[in-house]
């Protein structure tokens, strides 16, 4: 699918996907509604309804993130993100989603290898040794030990800081402006 929707038409068409897959009638297909909990759903169900979006908007919904995706909000914001990404670059959604999945996985495979992956002027991903630590459950009193382990972290880079901190601080002057007018 090439041609751009607005958010609108992306709901709309999402509505429709989700009401015909799940033999329910479109009104029963609110933004906020659990697809699972309100909607009854089960896992064939929401397998079978990220394919068909995943066919309607000619995109590809990695495993990880289908599997946070619960609702229609959720899902409008991933099309929606793919199509962002494919009009800034002037490139297929499909194209943009390959790309973003591709970073992701390269990602991934470095720092599960001990590599740090660095992007200039945003951030460093790596992972973080955690030392095995002494604790006491706070119900019981019992101690516990909570084992070793490595988990991936994200550094903001000063760039990025800088940059989202100046917006903030902008963002306050233009307040303060506003302030002294009222």
């Amino acid at each position: 699918m090439n041609k751009t929707l607005t958010e609108e038409e992306v709901l709309d068409k999402i509505r429709e996907v989700v009401a015909t897959q799940l033999g329910i009638d479109e009104t029963q297909v609110l933004d906020d509604a659990s697809f699972t909990n309100d909607l009854g759903a089960d896992s064939l169900d929401s397998v079978e309804l990220v394919m068909s979006i995943e066919h309607e908007f000619g995109i590809k919904i990695p495993d990880e993130r289908a599997n946070k995706i619960s609702n229609i909000k959720q899902l409008k914001d991933f099309v929606m993100e793919n199509d962002e990404l494919a009009k800034r670059a002037k490139i297929t959604k499909k194209l943009a989603n390959q790309v973003i999945t591709l970073f992701t996985d390269i990602v991934r495979e470095k720092v599960n290898d001990g590599e740090k992956v660095t992007i200039v002027g945003f951030g460093t991903f790596k992972a973080k040794y955690r030392k095995p630590k002494a604790v006491r459950n706070p119900r019981t009193e019992k101690r516990m030990v909570i084992p070793a382990s490595r988990v991936p972290v994200f550094t903001v880079g000063k760039l990025f800081k800088e940059e989202v901190n100046n917006k903030f601080l902008h963002n306050q002057n233009e307040l303060r402006e506003q302030e002294k007018i009222e």
